[in-house]
């Protein structure tokens, strides 16, 4: 098990990393004085352990949620007034921002550690999306609060997507229009939102734990200490419950949430998008790193089918289910074949004389009889190794007491001259992250990919060779960076596994389970860390040491939610929504404004001086959307416009002109909405475009888009004196009925079908004519 030659291009980057992180680790090892009491290896486990706290609580907190925008928030204020409900609700949180700190800290852990490659990349892969949804669901979590967390969160989304046509249509009709509503559906569908969320962590979850037998909770003594620290949290530090949601307010200043809500501040900045191509980029190069590594390759155990008698401790141990076995036929002793099966089927058939044999033949797909002669029945099992699922880590050689097994760049330390010597069994990260640091010519290191690729066998061997003493440096309780290398060669050298320490050498080896970068420590101080149970805690000042670190890490993340965001409060404004279909009649004004098909601006005058002229965003024939506009504050003369144009003609709707007194962070909320139309407009505005009518194949109610006929834009108006003595009403019914009564001028007789007088009902008809006389202020 020296290694012969450096098999993998190991990045120098990762080692050095990981030799920063545990320096940066040590304060923590120091505190807890002992390397099982250390909750950093953990880390990934005790997300696991949060994570089930997360959903625990938040089947308690549904039970008294509301839903609506004032239902939400004061069903929140209530919990904060019940001790009970106010401690759930508080681990609840506390718990989610430290799912996410602990996720980041496993997912760096794992990274330097280097277990991100072959095999390992797509559980890395799902270790990442699992991290991304976590925090979307931190996100909508302080959503539902609607307090002025969900208004930051709220101004951030229109700032970073408020330019698309279908976002401010919802917000506007759902959220911040006049005509919004009690908010209960929104509610109630971003609870979904964050129900979903939680079960796509838990499927990520699973696709990252799967095929392995790692260990998925942490110890008990963790759990409860995690617990216990929440539950001090909650007392110490009870989660607050700001105002709620008011358009009439800025976003102030305000406690923030770094874990959950890091990417409010750049969002709420200039440069929103640049805040989330830069997220993008970094997850996405976090995903791929293992496929970018490609140079980075794993070995792969190499199994000798003749010196395997098929015992399956190789199978039991592996981490990775990357081992099973399969049966097959003893040689024939006259053709000197072998059979391989599985489940009685044949796999292969292997000459192992000089007579070859077809496969087809031996497995009956050329005639031959399954009771041929030439086939022994006799089966044993031989281990095979699946190479997409084997990490290389060499744990099932351990386990192989017959040398059927072997890995590429290790050799057995049988081949090293033990005489006289204290011979070190360390594994390549020690190594790696000690930086190979050479040792006098008393001292024999052998390298292993893993502790537990040591057999057991090997303690006696050495010794029998002249070893003055064998130790074993492998990684910190919690830490093997194969997940259970080093208890599994802890149990067989206590004899508590097999293949176990023969009697006369147990207890001869000693043990020192440490980080990396302490292997010269341990080398030079045999023996000063043997335990690596981290299940089993010591007790006194070391337990104390431990619980307090936690203790501490709990609150640091409970203060660290209240962290100070300073918002725009120095500065008023004015907030107008528009919801104006050009040619339609605005709340407040004496008839239709503009012309269909208009662009729509905002334009803002302060003090008689044009402030602002901000175009509004378009969802079908729609201007709709937010326009927010700072000013300085004190009294002020407002006048807000709508201004509709269409090349160079248009015209200006005065929707607010006053004098106001703004202090700072208050907000001028202007609404700029339509008339609500009639139900039998709606009606007929489907129908229009429905394939029963099917009005829209041959006009446009665009002005100037004429085509097969004359554009319908503006036709309420030219309705009326289109023929005299007629209505507009009774002008459009005959156009429908009795399509050549009358013909447009640069248009020709039977182009319109007289089909509607069968086609469309009476209910129909006046539906369709009274939304074509909604049709004002097109072209005349």
């Amino acid at each position: 098990m020296t290694r012969r030659a450096r098999h993998r291009s190991e990045p120098r980057l990762v080692p050095a990393l990981e030799r920063a992180t545990f320096r940066a680790e040590a304060p923590v090892r120091r505190v807890v004085r002992s390397h099982r009491l250390n909750p950093l290896p953990h880390a990934g486990t005790i997300s696991v352990f949060l994570l089930i706290v997360v959903v625990v609580t938040g089947v308690y907190i549904t039970l008294f949620f509301g839903f609506g925008f004032d239902a939400s928030h004061r069903s929140v204020e209530k919990m904060r007034d019940h001790p009970l409900q106010s401690a759930v609700r508080t681990v609840h949180r506390y718990a989610s921002a430290a799912l996410v700190l602990t996720v980041l800290v496993h997912a760096w852990r794992i990274f330097v550690a280097g277990r991100f490659r072959g095999p390992r990349r797509w559980r890395w892969a799902t270790g990442i999306v699992s991290l991304v949804v976590v925090w979307l669901a931190g996100v909508t979590g302080y959503w539902l609060v609607w307090d002025e967390r969900a208004q930051a969160l709220n101004d951030a989304t229109m700032s970073l997507a408020g330019g698309l046509g279908t976002v401010s249509s919802f917000y506007v009709r759902n959220v911040a229009g006049p005509d919004a509503g009690s908010g209960w559906g929104v509610m109630f569908v971003l609870w979904l939102v964050h129900l979903l969320l939680t079960a796509v962590i838990g499927y990520f979850l699973w696709r990252h734990v799967r095929r392995s037998r790692l260990r998925v909770l942490p110890p008990r003594q963790w759990m409860a200490a995690m617990l216990g620290a929440l539950v001090v949290a909650s007392v110490l530090v009870p989660a607050d419950v700001l105002d709620r949601v008011s358009l009439s307010q800025r976003v102030g200043d305000l406690p923030l949430d770094p874990f959950v809500l890091c990417l409010l501040p750049p969002l709420l900045g200039a440069w929103p998008w640049v805040a989330v191509a830069v997220l993008a980029i970094v997850v996405a190069a976090a995903a791929l790193t293992p496929f970018v590594l490609r140079r980075t390759t794993t070995p792969v155990v190499e199994i000798d089918e003749d010196a395997c008698t098929g015992c399956e401790l190789c199978v039991v141990d592996c981490p990775y289910l990357a081992l099973t076995m399969v049966t097959r036929a003893e040689v024939d002793p006259i053709e000197g074949t072998q059979e391989v099966q599985r489940g009685g089927e044949a796999l292969a058939s292997l000459s192992v004389g000089h007579s070859p044999v077809v496969t087809g033949e031996i497995s009956g797909m050329k005639g031959t009889d399954a009771t041929s002669p030439l086939i022994s029945q006799a089966r044993r099992p031989v281990a095979v190794v699946d190479a997409e699922a084997c990490v290389g880590c060499g744990i099932c050689i351990g386990s192989c007491s017959f040398g059927a097994m072997r890995l590429d760049g290790f050799e057995s330390p049988e081949r090293v001259d033990p005489a006289g010597r204290h011979v070190v069994l360390a594994c390549s990260r020690h190594l790696d992250a000690a930086g190979r640091p050479p040792f006098g010519d008393d001292v024999a290191v052998v390298e292993v990919a893993c502790s537990g690729m040591i057999h057991a066998n090997a303690v006696g061997s050495l010794m029998q060779a002249g070893a003055t003493e064998v130790q074993v440096v492998g990684c910190a309780p919690g830490d093997c960076a194969y997940g259970i290398g080093n208890t599994i060669l802890d149990a067989r050298l206590r004899g508590d596994r097999s293949p176990h320490v023969p009697k006369r050498w147990a207890g001869v080896a000693t043990e020192d389970w440490v980080s990396p970068g302490e292997l010269v420590d341990a080398v030079a101080h045999p023996n000063a860390h043997p335990d690596v149970d981290a299940t089993q805690w010591v007790s006194g000042r070391r337990t104390v040491g431990a619980v307090a670190v936690v203790v501490a890490s709990i609150l640091a993340v409970a203060f660290a939610t209240r962290a100070p965001y300073r918002g725009g409060d120095d500065e008023a404004g004015v907030l107008v929504i528009v919801d104006h279909t050009p040619g339609f009649q605005l709340k407040g004004l004496p008839g239709p404004t503009g012309n269909p098909g208009d662009r729509v601006e905002v334009v803002t005058r302060v003090d008689g001086v044009e402030l602002a002229r901000s175009a509004v965003p378009v969802s079908g024939p729609t201007a709709i959307g937010v326009v927010e506009v700072d000013l300085e504050p004190g009294t002020r003369t407002i006048s807000i416009a709508l201004a509709e144009r269409s090349g160079e003609t248009g015209s200006e709707a005065v929707v607010y002109d006053g004098t106001v007194e703004l202090a700072s962070a208050q907000r001028l909320v202007v609404s700029a909405v339509d008339i609500p139309p009639p139900a039998g407009v709606e009606q007929g505005r489907d129908l229009f475009a429905s394939r029963l009518a099917a009005c829209d194949v041959c006009h446009s109610t665009d002005p100037g888009d004429d085509g097969v006929g004359p554009s319908l834009a503006g036709i309420g108006d030219r309705a009326e004196s289109r023929i005299p003595g007629l209505d507009a009403e009774a002008y459009l019914r005959q156009s429908i009925l009795d399509p050549d009564a009358y013909i447009v001028d640069g248009y020709r007789s039977g182009q319109m079908l007289d089909i509607y007088a069968d086609r469309l009902g009476v209910e129909q008809l006046d539906a369709l004519i009274e939304y074509l006389m909604s049709l004002r202020g097109g072209v005349r």
